[in-house]
């Protein structure tokens, strides 16, 4: 989609860029179809995800990852393993971020 614009890539200075919606979105908008569903959910982790800090989304959406792709169920195990793979994440804030993570996919019914 960068190829025609439909997202551009804006540099956040020490972190990885932002995207953003681009002049050439017109085509995707114009060819996309998308669920009511598949709507809803994605308006839903908009709002859930929008106002967090890079660092909090790291660790959410790797809490929700861990969750959903190694089938794990148990909280402290899920921001244990966070921890393992993002040492730089602490235990409390892996535990923070692996309720969030858990009730969100809960509320959406995804897991």
């Amino acid at each position: 989609m960068r190829t025609y614009d439909a997202v551009l890539s804006v540099p956040q200075g020490g972190y990885g860029p932002s995207l953003q919606v681009g002049p050439g979105s017109k085509f995707v908008d114009a060819g996309a179809r998308i669920g009511h569903s598949d709507s809803a959910l994605i308006d839903a982790a908009a709002k859930f995800l929008g106002k967090k800090s890079v660092g909090e989304l790291e660790a959410v959406v790797t809490s929700g990852w861990i969750k959903v792709r190694e089938h794990q169920n148990d909280p402290e195990q899920i921001a244990m393993r966070l921890v393992e793979l993002k040492p730089h994440i602490l235990v409390p804030s892996a535990r923070m971020a692996t309720l969030e993570a858990t009730h969100f996919l809960a509320r959406q019914s995804i897991v």
